[in-house]
């Protein structure tokens, strides 16, 4: 019996574990924090919390919001859940996507069923936290709807308690909440902490000499501070010459001290360039993605994946999440996307990836050839898109291709493709009940094209699709 009760116990808390959010192992000045938030959530209480912390991007409430998770999960066993990045990934994913998340991870896969918008996963969410004790964080918000559509507006079980991160305080006036809600502004850390925080980065806590104090004194002061910042820049410098911490000094005082991404961006301008390439796709497409599949286009690209990833992180430009997926932070993402952008932001023909549907429609649409174009993802929300063989021979370069809702029509035999990357799915372009209404349906996605040979794929995708020809599809495949 003794035996038992241990595996049991190992299992559980194995499960609780797994719960449980990475966070750097360099958590430095936030003791204080995570005091006042525990004793306001005060687990405890019979009573329904709701607390918003709010602060400027890079300022670290993700990082404290994952701290108090988990300090807090094991109060909730199975019904707690940390979702990350919900602004990016309701623009991307979809507000249902996200709904269905939370009540798998709450209330186990049984209680999703059938969610065909958010009205229903509303309802869905309403009758689970009703019913169950829980722990939520939602993070980065900047929506008030959001929060309603991930935790409902009816009153939610005793001692359940919800943590809310965003940069608009606006948003953390909840409608219809039925708790007692606090907002707590993460301000930016003192000169002693930054200054430590940075040298665990540059020198792993030990300051070589007064030379390099010095010099990481001046550094610390033009980052305003911020966690995100202090993280990149000194991980950068690890490891280099004097002469390089000073010419970097250099770069960042010339930059205004409100221009924070061009001071991320002397990290980015010290990549090779095959780095540069990896930090760019990750930036656009493949935040919250696992990394095996995107190791395998990279791969065979020449990128040099496993090498470009390990910098990556060693640079805090990005971290591999517990489930092997990417996490960036959204400076760094909008850091990214700005660098794509910045030699033609009002001209998509000339960026090198495009996420935007209206930008991406425009490219497939337009009857010049686009050397420039590497990547596209294109969503649908209207009728489907028919992409034919002359958009492709527009596209020389194209190597990554993500359609949500659309189809391939015509002879491609004159198309010499040099894709790496082909994904073609239904379920996640963002129809939804009145689309089906008007009908539209799987059968207006069905492969219609013929001679379409993608000799240099190494990754191919097919999510929620019935082919009426399934033979089509094994050619495909092939």
């Amino acid at each position: 019996q003794a035996a038992i009760v241990k595996i049991v116990v190992k299992e559980v808390l194995k499960k609780l574990k797994i719960k449980q959010k990475s966070v750097t192992e360099y958590l430095v000045g936030i003791d204080d924090r995570i005091k006042e938030l525990t004793n306001f959530l005060d687990v405890s209480h019979n009573d329904v919390r709701l607390i918003g912390i709010y602060g400027m991007g890079g300022i670290g409430k993700t990082t404290i919001a994952k701290v108090v998770f988990n300090k807090l999960c094991s109060h909730f066993g199975k019904c707690c859940i940390f979702l990350d990045g919900v602004r990016e990934r309701s623009n991307k994913e979809g507000i249902v996507s996200l709904q269905k998340q939370l009540l798998s991870d709450i209330g186990g896969s049984g209680t999703i069923g059938d969610i065909d918008n958010s009205e229903e996963g509303m309802r869905r969410i309403r009758e689970t936290l009703s019913n169950k004790k829980v722990l939520v964080v939602l993070d980065d918000i900047d929506k008030k709807e959001l929060i309603n559509n991930l935790i409902g507006s009816s009153k939610l079980y005793p001692r359940s308690r919800i943590i809310v991160t965003t940069r608009n305080t606006y948003v953390l006036e909840v409608e219809g909440f039925k708790g007692e809600t606090q907002q707590y502004e993460m301000l930016k850390m003192d000169a002693s902490s930054a200054l430590q925080l940075f040298g665990w980065h540059a020198f792993s806590g030990d300051f070589p000499s007064d030379d390099y104090r010095r010099l990481s004194s001046d550094i610390v002061s033009t980052t305003r501070e911020l966690p995100l910042a202090i993280q990149v820049i000194g991980s950068l410098h690890k490891g280099k010459h004097q002469e390089i911490w000073e010419e970097t000094l250099e770069k960042l005082r010339n930059v205004p001290a409100i221009e924070i991404l061009e001071k991320l961006r002397i990290s980015y301008d010290d990549l090779e360039e095959h780095q540069k390439q990896i930090f760019l796709d990750i930036a656009c497409f493949f935040v919250n993605e696992n990394k095996t599949d995107a190791i395998y286009m990279w791969t065979d690209c020449e990128f040099y994946p496993k090498g470009g990833i390990e910098v990556l992180t060693d640079r805090c430009l990005i971290k591999i999440l517990d489930n092997d997926k990417f996490w960036m932070h959204d400076q760094l993402i909008a850091l990214g996307r700005q660098i794509v952008r910045e030699n033609s932001p009002n001209d998509p023909e000339k960026h090198s990836r495009l996420w935007i549907a209206k930008e991406a429609l425009q490219i497939i649409g337009t009857k010049k050839t686009k050397c420039k174009v590497q990547a596209l993802e294109i969503s649908m929300y209207g009728s489907p898109i028919e992409i034919r063989n002359e958009n492709f021979k527009r596209l020389p370069n194209l190597r990554f291709l993500d359609l949500k809702g659309g189809t391939y029509v015509g002879d491609f035999a004159m198309c010499h493709s040099n894709l790496r990357w082909f994904s073609w799915s239904w379920e996640d372009h963002g129809m939804n009940k009145l689309d089906l209404d008007h009908g539209m349906n799987k059968l207006d996605l069905d492969f219609r094209a013929s001679n379409l040979y993608l000799d240099k794929l190494v990754v191919c995708k097919l999510h929620g699709l019935d082919f009426k020809d399934d033979s089509k599809a094994w050619d495909l495949i092939k």
